[in-house]
């Protein structure tokens, strides 16, 4: 029974510990942005309309804006959307893709003792020349 106690004193000093050191630290740590997950993307759309024959598919989630896309899953393709708020649009050479983005610390020690932190960027890379630019101002109606 004296080990348990022990082991139970330990954990209530060691867990408290633990805690104030990792928010310390994820809050003074030097960190990185790196992508963490990248898909290959063969369709999008960000209209409240269905184009076509029902192939580009557009929406709005919990009504805001929405960016629905096809994405490539092995021989597969999946639909899925990203809230426009949590998205972030760049134009790329290479292929169409959505990276998902992560902080890390830059220490090797801090990566494996302390945890990776959730997503946080979702950025959306298309080619030059995708998104129509139009500056119309009407007064008049």
């Amino acid at each position: 029974m004296e080990m348990k106690q022990i082991l139970a004193s330990l954990a209530l000093v060691i867990v408290p510990l633990y805690l104030v050191a990792w928010i310390a630290v994820s809050y003074l740590a030097p960190y990185e942005d790196y992508v963490y997950e990248s898909k290959q993307i063969v369709a999008i759309n960000d209209t409240a309309e269905i184009h076509g024959s029902s192939f580009l598919f557009s929406g709005r989630i919990d009504e805001k804006p929405a960016y629905w896309y096809y994405e490539k899953d092995g021989g597969y393709m999946r639909l899925k959307s990203i809230s426009a708020d949590q998205a972030i649009i760049r134009y790329t050479t290479g292929e169409p893709r959505i990276d998902s983005y992560r902080k890390r610390f830059t220490s090797n020690w801090l990566k494996y003792v302390f945890i990776a932190t959730s997503s946080y960027a979702k950025v959306i890379k298309i080619p030059q020349g995708s998104i129509v630019e139009d500056y119309t101002l009407d007064l008049e109606k």
